[in-house]
This record gives structure tokens, sequence and C-alpha cells, in this order.
């Protein structure tokens, strides 16, 4: 019995430190996008444009991107629970900060800080994820660990309009930085210090950073795989800040536009029901027609004046679904 009960512990416990490893991955989009639902807010109050608005989000990603390369660093040569513990508190404070700012000035310095703070987590998750799991199962661990952005993004959005009509964008930010102790606390009970290695006798070299960047810049697949992550990181990054801002600009309120949102980030896409006219090509049902919704989560129901808005552009995108998807066709019936 005590034989079996020992790799049953270690198998939840790697499971514990997975759970600690997403919620500390979630935060950092948490903080960061939590400014997409209360920008409108804090701009009128303080009178800045839509560019100043844009560049705190500018400001958080220039510090995340100073320190990318030195997380995975400190991720090889310290122990990543401490890593991420102090990451979290600092990323935490310099949210919660936000609360009293009394300009535009303060706020970017803040945002900056956070981006720093927030840069070094991806890393010294996935290392945690390196210890724990063995080869084989790495490629589960990371799956579920790389769902942490959409759903700290999802979380943002849902969380950001009613706190901020509840009690003000000075105190949801308040808010999301007291959020970073119940992912500290995660971090001290499941995560464990990574035993030291036994040191040889026989000295290896290992490549050093340079060396590193040599092999990547030189393999025209990895630099391929880089752009696609860049130009892919572009549209998230672009869409998840000023989704909310731009459906206000066509009328939809901000609960609306949050729908808008959770169908980008939980894989919803909209497609409307197709009857066979006469002369035998799809027509649409109107939106507002009895049964003209298919295939919809019932837990998000987008409004239907946005599938009246721009039918020329809805047309354009509903060929480019039914080609993705064909499944949503009804004239692929015969070939389910």
């Amino acid at each position: 019995m005590a034989q079996q009960a020992a790799p049953q512990g270690a198998k939840a416990s790697k499971w514990l430190a997975l759970t600690a490893a997403v919620l500390a991955f979630s935060y950092t989009f948490l903080s960061r996008y939590i400014w997409s639902p209360l920008m409108t807010d804090v701009s009128n109050e303080f009178g800045i444009s839509a560019t100043q608005a844009g560049l705190y989000m500018s400001a958080f990603f220039m510090g995340y991107l100073i320190t990318q390369i030195p997380g995975g660093l400190m991720a090889d040569k310290l122990q990543p629970k401490y890593i991420l513990i102090v990451c979290t508190l600092c990323s935490g404070l310099a949210t919660a900060l936000m609360s009293v700012i009394p300009g535009y000035a303060p706020g970017l310095a803040l945002r900056i800080i956070t981006g720093v703070c927030s840069g070094c987590v991806m890393a010294n998750c996935s290392k945690i994820v390196a210890v724990n799991f063995a080869p084989q199962e790495r490629a589960i661990g990371m799956g579920i660990l790389l769902a942490s952005p959409p759903f700290g993004i999802t979380l943002a959005n849902t969380i950001g309009n009613p706190l901020n009509a509840a009690m003000g964008w000075r105190k949801t930010f308040l808010l999301v930085g007291v959020l970073a102790v119940v992912v500290i606390a995660a971090l001290l009970l499941f995560v464990k210090p990574i035993p030291k290695a036994p040191v040889s006798a026989a000295v290896v070299k290992k490549p050093g950073m340079l060396e590193g960047l040599k092999v990547f810049f030189s393999d025209p697949q990895q630099l391929i795989l880089g752009l696609s992550g860049f130009l892919f990181m572009f549209v998230t990054v672009g869409f998840a800040t000023w989704a909310n801002t731009y459906a206000g600009t066509l009328g939809f309120t901000r609960a609306q536009g949050d729908r808008l949102q959770h169908c980008r980030y939980r894989g919803l896409l909209p497609v409307r029901r197709h009857r066979q006219a006469a002369e035998g090509g799809p027509q649409e049902f109107p939106a507002d027609q009895p049964g003209a919704h298919e295939r919809y989560d019932p837990g998000v129901q987008l409004p239907a004046q946005l599938h009246r808005a721009d039918d020329r552009g809805h047309r354009v995108r509903l060929r480019v679904l039914s080609a993705l998807h064909p499944l949503h066709h009804p004239g692929n019936a015969a070939r389910r």
C-alpha cells in the first residue's frame, strides 16, 4: 500500500503544479487585458486620445519583450517557483497601483513595470511542466498551459465591464491586483522547488545564448515559425485590445462587446442557416427570423443587429467560414 501511495501522490502533485502554473500564466493576461474594457472610461477621465490609450498596451509589451530572454535564462539557472512568485507579486502591485494614478504618465510607467514582470512568466511555467511531466506527457501539459492566454483574456472581458459599471475603473484595477494573492498562494502550496542536480566530475560545456540565436536565425523553418507566431500575436493582441471600443462605435453595448470577445476566444463561429432558393443558390434567413441562428452556444447569444450590420461584409465572411468549416453548409450534408 505504501508503495502505491507515492506514485499517486506524485501524480496528483504534478497536476497541482500545472494548475498553479496555469493560474500564474493566466494572471499575466488578465492584468494586461483588463485595460481593454476600462480604456474608454480612463480615456474620458484623463482626456487622452485613442493613440495614447493604445500606448498603454504598447508600453506593457515593451516591458514584456525586455524580459523574455532573461526569463528563460533564469528558468534554467534559478527556481521557477520563486521567480513566478516575485513576478506575480510585482505585477499585482503594479496593477493595483493603477487605481491611484493621478494622470496619464504614471499609468504608462506602471504598464511598463507590469510588462517587465510578466515577461518572465511563460518560460518559468514551461520549466515547471518540463520538470513535473515525463517526456511522453509534456505535450498534454503544454497544451493545458497554452490554454491560459485565451482564458485570461476571456476572464478580463467577462469581469471588466460588470466591475467597471459596479465600482468604477479604479476599484476594478485594485481588485485585479488583489487577485494576485490567490495565484501566489497556489504557487506556494503546489509548486515544489526543483532538486539540484548532482555535480559531475566531467564538466560538459553547454551551448550559450549566442549559439542558440545563431541556430535560430540560420534555420528557415524556425524563422517562418517565428514570423507566423508574430503575425498571430499581432492579430490576437489587436483584437483583444480594441474589440470593446470598436463594438461601442458600432452602437453595441459593452455587454454585447463582451459576447463578441467570448465568441473569438471560445472558438465559436457565428454562422447563419441557409435555405436552398429556387434558383439553386443558398439564401440567408433574416437574422431576426426564428431559427436564424445555428450552432450557437446557448450561453453566448449575439445581438441580432450584429447580423444586419454591414451585410456585404458579412456575406464575404460567410463564404470564408463556409470554406473553412464545410460541415456548417447544408450543401455538404451528403458528405457528412
